[in-house]
C-alpha cells in the first residue's frame, strides 16, 4: 500500500455560485448527463478528495454536499483509538487506498473501524474488479486501488458517491416537507406547489442511470450506489405518494366544486322565484287597475 485516505462528506448550508466550466480532477465531466451536468457546480483543491459539490441547482430540493480529508496516511492504524475522529456531523465516510497488492486483515479492519465503528466489515463483502476492490453501503464506500496513477477515477468515484448522497436527501426533504404540510389544516395550495416542484425535480433532475454506459467502469460503480441508498425504490414510493396526495386533492377540489355549483343553482332558483313572485304581483295590480 502507498497511501490510505480517511474522507467524510458533509452538507453544506451555502450553495456554490456559477462557474465558467465545469471540471472534476481538471477535467471536462464528459460522463454525466447533459441536463445533471447543467445543474451541477464544483469546487475542488488540489489533492482532489477535497471538493464542494452543488447538486440540481435552481430546483427547491439543491443540495450542496462537501468531502473532506480527516487524514492521509502511509500505514496501517494499530487500533481504533488511533483514527481521526469526525467531531461534526456526517453523511458518509469513504476510505480510498492506493496500490493494493492484496488485501489483509489489518486493512479491512481499519475500513471498518472507520465507516462502521466496528470490526464488522468481512473482506468477502468487498466485491473485485479488473481495477480495484470496492465496497459501497449506506454508511459510505470502501474503493482500494490496485494500480498507480487511478486517483482521478477513485474523484469521479467519490463524486459519484456524493451524487448518490444528494438525491437521497433530496429525496427525503421532500418527504419530510410533504409531512409538515399534511400536519397543517388549510394546505391546498401548499400541497398543490409541492406536487408541483418535485413533479418538475423528478422530471428535470432524477435520473435512473446518469452515467453514459459507454463509461462502463463508472456506470458499474453509479450502479452500487444507487442500490446502496435504494434510490429507484425511495423515488417510486415518494411519487407514489405524493400521486395519491395528489389525486385525493383533485378530488376534493371537484366536490367542492360541486357543492358551490349546488349553491349556486339553488340561490339562482330562489331569485327567480322572487322575481316570478314579484311579477306575478304586478300582474295583479294591473288587472285590479282594469275593473276598478
Amino acid at each position: 500500500m502507498k497511501d490510505i485516505y480517511f474522507l467524510t462528506i458533509s452538507r453544506e448550508n451555502t450553495a456554490l455560485s456559477t462557474q465558467p466550466h465545469l471540471m472534476l480532477c481538471g477535467e471536462n465531466i464528459s460522463f454525466l448527463n447533459p441536463i445533471l451536468k447543467n445543474s451541477t457546480l464544483i469546487e475542488q483543491s488540489e489533492d482532489f478528495f477535497t471538493m464542494k459539490v452543488t447538486f440540481f441547482k435552481g430546483s427547491r430540493f439543491s443540495q450542496t454536499l462537501e468531502s473532506k480529508v480527516l487524514c492521509s496516511e502511509t500505514k496501517l492504524f494499530c487500533n481504533k483509538n488511533q483514527l481521526p475522529e469526525c467531531k461534526y456531523p456526517c453523511l458518509g465516510k469513504v476510505v480510498i487506498a492506493t496500490e493494493i497488492k492484496q488485501i489483509d486483515v489489518e486493512l479491512i479492519k481499519n475500513i471498518s473501524w472507520f465507516i462502521r465503528g466496528s470490526e464488522t466489515l468481512k473482506q468477502e463483502s468487498l466485491k473485485e474488479l479488473p481495477n480495484e476492490w470496492r465496497i459501497i453501503d449506506g454508511r459510505g464506500m470502501a474503493l482500494l486501488e490496485k494500480y498507480p496513477q487511478s486517483l482521478k477515477q477513485s474523484c469521479r468515484q467519490l463524486f459519484l458517491v456524493m451524487l448518490g448522497l444528494a438525491y437521497y436527501y433530496a429525496l427525503q426533504q421532500i418527504n419530510e416537507e410533504l409531512s409538515r404540510v399534511l400536519a397543517k389544516s388549510d394546505n391546498t395550495s401548499e400541497l398543490d406547489q409541492l406536487y408541483s416542484d418535485a413533479s418538475i425535480f423528478n422530471a428535470s433532475y432524477y435520473f435512473y442511470n446518469p452515467i453514459e454506459f459507454s463509461r462502463y467502469a463508472t456506470f458499474r460503480t453509479w450502479q452500487d450506489v444507487r442500490e446502496a441508498y435504494h434510490l429507484e425504490q425511495k423515488n417510486k414510493e415518494i411519487t407514489s405518494q405524493l400521486a395519491q396526495v395528489h389525486q385525493i386533492l383533485s378530488y376534493t377540489e371537484q366536490k367542492n366544486e360541486q357543492i358551490l355549483d349546488k349553491l349556486r343553482d339553488k340561490k339562482i332558483a330562489w331569485f327567480a322565484g322572487i322575481i316570478s313572485a314579484l311579477s306575478l304581483f304586478e300582474v295583479i295590480d294591473v288587472i285590479k287597475n282594469w275593473f276598478s
